[in-house]
């Protein structure tokens, strides 16, 4: 128990400190919550979450990324523009363009939701802010919706 909350001070701490380099003082607690989100749908994912935090900081800095290119990433977002499709907005603007294989629809009978995602990147449109990602339908999981 006292190893895992220690991992888990730590864990933060990092998150922390990452986030305060790459984004800034205000975007920063935004974000903190969306990995507070992504840490209860995806425990044991850690390494996820840091290549989602590490992805959104290439996009903002306009960096390649392509070292992530079929790595995971978990990230946490909202209702996408309306469509057939399970693609999520960020909270920084970010499009993220699912692919849900074995195809399913995995979106709620709702008007919007909120969603934490895990899956495989794709590709990464630096330009237009897209992330691309392949995501198994029980990674795609509804945190809220009304």
């Amino acid at each position: 128990m006292m190893r895992t909350f220690i991992v888990i001070i730590v864990f933060a701490g990092a998150i922390t400190f990452g986030l305060h380099t790459y984004l800034g003082k205000d975007e920063t607690n935004q974000q903190l919550g969306d990995i507070e989100m992504l840490y209860r749908c995806f425990k044991g994912k850690e390494e996820a979450i840091l290549n989602g935090i590490e992805v959104l900081s290439a996009i903002k800095g306009k960096k390649s990324s392509a070292k992530m290119i079929g790595k995971y990433a978990a990230f946490y977002g909202g209702t996408a523009p309306p469509g057939k499709n399970a693609n999520l907005i960020l909270s920084d603007g970010t499009i993220l363009d699912i692919k849900v294989l074995p195809y399913r629809d995995v979106r709620p009978q709702a008007v919007v939701w909120s969603v934490c995602v895990l899956g495989r990147l794709d590709r990464i449109d630096f330009e237009k802010r897209i992330i691309y990602m392949t995501v198994k339908p029980a990674n795609w999981r509804v945190v809220g919706a009304q």
